[in-house]
């Protein structure tokens, strides 16, 4: 990114009301973005997911105020109608193409994929000139590494409520321990990475957006993911010599070598039930032919 491209985000930043959130890196040719020496117009291209109902101040009303007052920095908004998922794979796109935009609105979940994305661009000196506009809990999320690669557009409170009736319908006794479990698993997604049981960062989904709903679930076993080493013929090796146990076989979940990780795979349905049965025919047939 060139150092030009740093001043039209920093000419942006100075006017946080507009609601942005995350500077994204875009292009020299997407949003036209230039500026001249001698006065010339800096063109800025900036997308969003901000609601426009009825009653609310609109995103192109501010932008076309915002015109109006600095003719030198013109703004074009475009609001992207869709998930912010899908945003983040358009920006992604976009910015490989070299049509990114300037600037874009992204939450502070998913702060940390984009940045792994490499679409964001440090603009630290410029945002440390606004810190103190802001929160220090709110502008704090839009740093990665000590480095702050946007401003807040906004922040609200996050409070947990729960209907105490539905909680004993469901059998859930420990109401604290239960909130305790979403707000930790919440603050695991926000981070991209599931500290406590390794689950894929793309399954993770925040838990932060109602209505929810409950089933009775009964814990239960379906598959294990390890076991005992097992040789081509399912016989069980031994943990000292790796050589074969005589006479001892292990097949289906006891037979560990299968899946190649700690997870179960989620691509491929009937593993572990095709994995007995197919084993258990090779088992079968080894023995017999003894």
């Amino acid at each position: 990114m060139v150092s030009r491209n740093k001043r039209i985000v920093a000419a942006f930043a100075a006017v946080a009301a507009m609601g942005m959130g995350l500077a994204g890196c875009g292009s020299d040719t997407a949003g036209d973005t230039k500026t001249t020496d001698d006065g010339g117009v800096v063109n800025i291209t900036y997308m969003h997911r901000l609601p426009d109902s009825e009653g609310m101040t609109l995103v192109n009303d501010i932008v076309a105020k915002w015109n109006k007052q600095h003719p030198d920095i013109q703004v074009k908004a475009t609001k992207f109608d869709g998930k912010a998922s899908d945003m983040i794979k358009k920006l992604e796109t976009d910015v490989k193409s070299g049509e990114a935009p300037d600037l874009a609105q992204v939450g502070y979940a998913e702060l940390p994929e984009v940045f792994t994305k490499g679409l964001l661009q440090d603009v630290t000196q410029y945002a440390e000139q606004y810190k103190n506009d802001f929160a220090s809990g709110p502008y704090s999320l839009v740093q990665v590494g000590g480095k702050a690669y946007g401003l807040p557009q906004d922040t609200g409170p996050l409070v947990y409520f729960y209907n105490k009736a539905e909680f004993e319908k469901l059998g859930i006794t420990d109401t604290a321990a239960f909130v305790e479990s979403v707000k930790r698993y919440n603050e695991c997604v926000a981070a991209g990475k599931d500290l406590d049981f390794g689950k894929e960062a793309k399954w993770l989904t925040a838990i932060d957006t109602p209505p929810f709903y409950g089933i009775h679930r009964h814990v239960r076993v379906s598959a294990v993911v390890s076991g005992v080493n097992v040789g081509p013929n399912m016989e069980v090796l031994a943990v000292e010599t790796g050589e074969p146990i005589p006479g001892l076989f292990a097949v289906g979940n006891t037979a560990g070598n299968f899946y190649g990780g700690v997870d179960y795979s989620m691509y491929m349905p009937g593993l572990s039930l095709g994995r007995a049965h197919t084993q258990g025919y090779v088992t079968g047939k080894y023995v017999a032919s003894l």
